[in-house]
């Protein structure tokens, strides 16, 4: 029985598939290319290569971007796909909004994966009016955390996880699933910045019986003395330092500052 063009088309695709999973990529492509613009599962694909083996971010957007112009049933999976890396090829392309409406897509058409990416945008850029749905993200990806066996990549969805629920007061919640990073020390060296952030949005809450309780339990007092010393200054429970005086009326100005983004 002679095989019609669906039939070649799918069977092409299949080989694609597989070719892909094996990583021989530019067999991939020239089994794949005959059907760009003609089927979105192509395009996806076409896209992955693009993405993954090439680095080349400019074209894997067009193939991604594909997708979902396609009135084509049935594509949901592929749409969820599509929409998360649209979403880390805007994040990598600096342009964070962009990337937060796609991750935002990504998670309408049900993937699972962009729930903390989803959160940690919006946590990112803070808008007030966004915050009911930065917790239903957190939620869901604090449970999906359960799951996470890499110590440094479960740390890292934590912090946003706990960064969000400072960001709403939640602040036992937050104080509750800290220790996954605040006592993973490759975590702690390797993000010191985003420990450092989290900190200042700590101090900036002002609750000072978890300050005092994170502090001691982790041992920040010492690692962080400067940024304990400043809080307790800015409530005038210790003396304005003479050494080191520009230092922290500097950090009193980013606690300040964090105040006012994330009230």
């Amino acid at each position: 029985m002679k095989k019609n063009h669906e039939d070649n088309m799918h069977e092409m695709i299949v080989r694609g598939m597989n070719a892909i999973k094996y990583e021989r990529w530019e067999e991939a492509l020239g089994l794949l290319n005959e059907y760009k613009g003609k089927d979105p599962v192509a395009d996806y694909l076409i896209g992955l290569i693009y993405y993954c083996r090439f680095n080349n971010l400019d074209l894997a957007k067009v193939y991604f971007s594909r997708v979902f112009s396609s009135d084509k049933l049935g594509l949901d999976e592929y749409k969820a796909r599509s929409a998360e890396f649209l979403g880390h090829i805007n994040w990598e392309q600096n342009r964070m909004y962009e990337a937060e409406k796609n991750m935002l897509k990504a998670v309408a058409y049900g993937n699972p994966d962009c729930f903390l990416e989803a959160a940690f945008l919006l946590f990112f850029h803070h808008k007030k009016d966004k915050k009911d749905l930065a917790i239903s993200f957190a939620r869901e990806g604090e449970m999906a955390l359960a799951d996470e066996e890499d110590l440094i990549t479960k740390a890292s969805g934590f912090h946003i996880v706990a960064s969000v629920y400072l960001w709403v007061n939640l602040i036992a919640d937050a104080n509750r699933v800290q220790k996954h990073f605040l006592n993973n020390p490759g975590w702690k060296e390797t993000y010191p910045h985003q420990l450092e952030k989290y900190l200042y949005l700590l101090l900036a809450k002002s609750r000072r019986e978890y300050i005092e309780e994170t502090f001691n339990t982790f041992h920040l007092k010492k690692t962080h003395k400067d940024l304990y010393d400043a809080y307790l200054c800015k409530y005038n429970m210790k003396d304005m330092p003479i050494r080191n005086k520009k230092r922290t009326e500097g950090i009193i100005t980013r606690i300040e500052n964090a105040q006012i983004d994330y009230e």
